[in-house]
């Protein structure tokens, strides 16, 4: 209670040195954890991580207070996304203990000497893991972004530079976006994680603009063509490149398209980014659609700790879209298109992990179709 005391008096303009509010915010941060869960501490935490950095000093009791804001973080970022407490032992070789109330009242005369200068940038990616995992978009891509403006010896962690191709992307900064997956260290997961995230964000621009999605899918190809690293994945980026340019181009036909699919070897990734591109065209069937934004989605929402950026941020909007767009124009296809209509309005308040199940599901029943036990049960999850 005090520390949330101090909280509430140093943001009415009461004055403590900043490093003192970190500790009273991280001290309420562990507390409100208790209570209310990481959705409850988050906005602590994120705070006080803010600060630490904003009081940054060339001291032994900022050291001091980094490997204990670190420790934290570590803590829950690992419970968010895991599920569990960090494995293995802490660096002074203890078992990473739960953080305790009252952590940050203690001082230990040689616990500064714990702290590494890399792991300031470690600390920032861990905020951006822990904001993804609960859904806040705003202070995930902050903390992206402050990662990797934070000089290391290695480079940004690989998981913050895919968070933030799902934004360059957004943004058309394409040759930026080609740049970051070229860093990557396992070039196919990269290749594939790009061309999903163009996939989706040339899907989301043609509902508007053909023509503006066939012109920025160029402008990807080359860029991508310019990059190839290694001659090994010239093969595989070569194609990803081919599917961008013409898989999103409304004058390729749909032969063409799927000629290039038929180079993938059953690639599932190429594949799925093939099919949503496919089911863009006119003389493409509902359920052919409905199938490719099914097998999509499964395919984000199975790993969710890479992929959550680029569902909330392009593939649930272009969805919604999508499917509003089609039952205001062809409503003929469903079977009861006014109550469909109602049903995708309601499935846009569904929790963010679930919408798209919601989503599908309402689709799925309006056009009468019969999918699989299995993909009827994930569907039903929502």
């Amino acid at each position: 209670m005090e520390n949330f005391l101090a909280v509430v008096l140093a943001r009415h303009g009461w004055h403590f040195p900043k490093t003192e509010l970190v500790k009273a915010l991280a001290e309420t941060a562990i507390a409100c954890y208790r209570v209310q869960g990481l959705a409850g501490a988050f906005q602590y935490l994120d705070e006080a991580v803010s600060l630490l950095f904003e009081s940054k000093t060339d001291t032994e009791s900022w050291r001091d207070l980094h490997v204990l804001v670190a420790h934290t973080v570590g803590f829950y970022t690992s419970m968010a996304t895991m599920g569990r407490r960090p494995q293995g032992v802490t660096a002074d070789g203890e078992a990473y203990a739960e953080p305790a109330l009252g952590i940050f009242l203690k001082y230990h005369r040689t616990r500064h000497l714990l702290h590494e200068p890399g792991r300031e940038s470690l600390l920032k990616s861990s905020m951006a893991l822990l904001a993804n995992a609960l859904d806040d978009d705003a202070r995930c891509v902050f903390w992206t972004k402050a990662t990797i403006l934070t000089p290391t010896v290695s480079g940004p962690e690989p998981i913050v530079l895919m968070f933030d191709t799902v934004d360059l992307i957004r943004a058309e900064r394409f040759e930026e976006a080609v740049g970051h997956i070229a860093e990557l260290p396992n070039a196919t997961a990269a290749i594939m994680h790009l061309l999903l995230v163009a996939a989706v964000a040339l899907a989301h621009t043609w509902l508007d603009s053909p023509s503006k999605a066939a012109h920025d899918a160029r402008m990807l190809a080359v860029c991508m063509r310019a990059l190839v690293v290694e001659p090994k994945d010239a093969e595989l980026w070569t194609l990803c490149a081919d599917l961008i340019e013409q898989g999103f181009d409304p004058m390729t036909d749909s032969s063409l398209v799927k000629a290039l699919l038929r180079r993938s070897g059953g690639n599932d990734v190429v594949l799925t980014a093939g099919l949503l591109a496919l089911t863009l065209r006119e003389d493409q069937p509902a359920a052919n659609a409905a199938s490719a934004h099914v097998r999509i989605s499964k395919r984000l929402l199975d790993q969710q700790q890479i992929f959550m950026p680029l569902h909330r941020r392009l593939l649930l909007p272009f969805m919604f879209e999508y499917w509003q767009s089609l039952t205001a124009r062809s409503g003929f296809l469903f079977r009861t298109p006014s109550e469909v209509r109602t049903a995708i309005a309601a499935a846009a308040g569904a929790p963010t992990r679930t919408r798209a199940q919601r989503l599908l599901r309402e689709v799925v029943s309006g056009l009468g179709l019969t999918v699989p036990t299995e993909i009827k049960a994930w569907l039903n999850e929502s």
